[in-house]
């Protein structure tokens, strides 16, 4: 038998990362309070260590700068993480799927999508991403989380809804399609008989590489310091108040907020942060690559 073992081990990530996001805040191995250890007395010669803690027996995978285990703080991370990355990208196939439907039958609609190809295509997403969610009125805004999940999700709906727009454009030359619009089949019917067989798998392929595409832009953000959600606390000072912005969310890729002072005294917390990221990222591709293997037996007649 000809097993389709991307698919296998797709389904065997997906229900690995689902058990630790539901799961895992509630194993005995795991710090759910996210406790923050000041310091560590050595019982073998009273030796005082301070955080970050090196990995060991006590901490699997170190400790980041408070002190609070890696190990923990990652799998508490995790329904953060994955809660972020699906609701971009659903906000933004919910919009991106009829604009690329109206953009197939209407010009108007099919001159919107241009312009907005144009608009945002010409510099990467991630330097788009960070100059909207920099701007004054977002960085001080209660609702700042909302604003960056918009903001991340519409920047790539021209993309999505454009590469929708050719799908139905290739499936509209088909000779199936033309036959049932000689024999006056609705257009409603026509989507639901002959487009939407053929477009769901491909759309749900995509919708699966697509959250691993997000969670690499939200990785980068980490990395040059820019948080999801964030608070200003005021620091007294003699002269003028100081304002920090200090992160509040466990998403792993806020672990490379200080990525250049990890790498040289606490390689552990960017290694760690960065093989979770990248397994989810494979785990997500081999997912994607597996169902589409799998949907193509099916469609290679088309």
């Amino acid at each position: 038998m000809n097993w389709n073992r991307q698919l296998i081990w797709g389904l065997i990530f997906v229900f690995i990362l689902l058990f630790i996001t539901i799961f895992g805040p509630y194993l005995p191995f795991i710090d759910s309070d996210l406790t923050k250890e000041g310091a560590i007395i050595s019982k073998k010669d009273g030796k005082i260590s301070l955080p970050p803690f090196a990995p060991s027996s006590e901490y699997w995978l170190g400790s980041d700068r408070n002190g609070v285990d890696m190990f923990s703080r990652l799998v508490m991370g995790a329904k953060d993480m994955l809660l972020l990355v699906c609701s971009i990208t659903l906000i933004r196939y919910v919009f991106a799927i009829p604009l690329g439907f109206f953009a197939f039958y209407s010009r108007v609609i099919e001159t919107l999508l241009n312009f907005l190809n144009l608009a945002f295509s010409f510099v990467p997403a991630i330097f788009m991403i960070i100059l909207f969610i920099n701007m004054p009125y977002l960085i001080y805004s209660p609702h700042r989380v909302i604003w960056v999940i918009l903001i991340i999700a519409f920047l790539e709906v021209g993309r999505v809804a454009e590469i929708l727009k050719q799908q139905v454009t290739m499936i509209s030359q088909k000779p199936y399609i033309e036959a049932a619009i000689t024999i006056g089949t609705r257009q409603s019917k026509l989507m639901k008989r002959y487009y939407f067989p053929v477009l769901f798998p491909e759309l749900l392929v995509n919708i699966i590489l697509d959250l691993g595409r997000t969670m690499f832009i939200i990785g980068q953000l980490g990395i040059i310091g820019i948080f999801i959600s964030h608070k200003i606390q005021t620091i007294s000072a003699d002269t003028i108040p100081v304002f920090q912005i200090q992160n509040t969310s466990n998403a792993w890729p806020l672990l490379f907020e200080t990525l250049l002072k990890d790498i040289f005294s606490a390689p552990w917390i960017p290694i760690a942060t960065g093989i979770a990221i990248s397994i989810v990222i494979l785990g997500f591709f081999t997912l994607a690559e597996g169902l589409r293997k799998h949907f193509h037996k099916g469609i290679h007649y088309l």
